[in-house]
């Protein structure tokens, strides 16, 4: 049997082993990750320089540190890092974190570049961001295409991502470090087994063959000169899907569009599934899924797009939201 565990940090002086409930959500399409932690309210913390206690929500304050390590039987493995944003004090008390982004919501800039590199205009935003007195981060820049002309005027480097994501480009903290990039060129994360009858604890799966798949796809390149262009594919009463490219001609636009569409359009699950804490899933993961009552389905899959960690006193579970799937 196992035995649930955790450790969270909160600022300089607070460490603890018990905790209500923790919430995390992480995945590449949000730029932010987000935890709920739940305790209760009456917890009090030893002041041995005052030699009294004092209430818990006493020594948390927003922007202080977070850690969060969850597991089993003493096995760890670090699930959030961020900082307080928020707390609730309700009953029991509820701490909101965010992660790296949190700062980056907070350092504003002024600069134009009548032209410039993605990898250099992400370079210059951290470089404005070391100017303040805030945590260190590091950062990978997996594309190295211009990206045309930018103007940013007293706007926070967060609202600078957002427009590149419009653009294209997406954005996310792992520890602290930032990525930025097309999605498809951050690489394929560690693979994972699960099956129906073993590790997954609840679904709301739907498996789909591919005739049954309508998809309309509109896809837009953006032009460095500010200009766009347009394409449209796909079945013409189907779910749209909108996507973002940059400096692509018509022709290749087109033919980014068709390739998608062909990934949209291969039968298999949609939806999410719920399984325990253990294996520890990240974004970008692999799941490959088999299930032994239809063969047919098996030995298939997807990438992990979003995580959704509860942990606390009805147990440690992982609902992961599938992506496409790979192969």
């Amino acid at each position: 049997m196992y035995v649930l565990s955790s450790h969270i940090e909160i600022g300089q002086q607070l460490k603890f082993d018990f905790v209500t409930q923790v919430k995390i959500v992480s995945g590449w399409k949000q730029f932010t990750d987000v935890a709920e932690i739940t305790i209760p309210r009456n917890v009090t913390v030893a002041d041995t320089g005052a030699g009294i206690k004092r209430g818990i929500k006493n020594y948390i304050k927003q922007g202080d540190r977070v850690l969060i390590q969850l597991g089993y039987d003493g096995n760890l493995k670090t699930e959030f890092e961020g900082f307080v944003s928020r707390v609730k004090p309700d009953i029991p008390m509820v701490i909101m974190c965010e992660d790296y982004m949190y700062h980056l919501k907070r350092v504003k800039v002024s600069k134009s570049f009548e032209s410039v590199t993605l990898n250099d205009l992400v370079k210059y935003l951290v470089a404005e961001y070391h100017k303040t007195d805030r945590p260190r981060i590091e950062y990978e820049v997996t594309a190295t295409t211009s990206i045309g002309s930018i103007v940013m005027e007293d706007v926070s480097i967060i609202k600078v991502l957002q427009e590149l994501q419009v653009r294209g480009f997406y954005s996310f903290f792992r520890s602290n470090k930032l990525f930025v990039g097309f999605q498809s060129d951050f690489g394929i994360g560690t693979r994972h087994n699960f099956g129906f009858q073993t590790n997954i604890i609840s679904n709301n799966l739907e498996y789909r063959l591919t005739d049954d798949l309508r998809f309309k796809v509109k896809a837009t390149s953006h032009k460095p000169d500010g200009k766009k262009i347009t394409v449209e594919v796909g079945d013409a009463d189907g779910d749209q899907r909108t996507l973002q490219y940059y400096n692509l001609s018509q022709a290749e636009l087109k033919k980014h569009a068709e390739e998608d569409l062909k990934r949209m359009k291969r039968g298999g699950y949609l939806g999410s599934f719920t399984t325990f804490g253990i294996p520890f899933v990240q974004h970008g993961d692999l799941c490959h899924l088999t299930d032994n009552d239809y063969t047919e389905r098996t030995n298939e899959t997807y990438q992990a797009d979003t995580i959704t960690t509860a942990f606390g006193m009805q147990g440690f579970r992982r609902t992961i939201e599938l992506g496409y799937p790979v192969s």
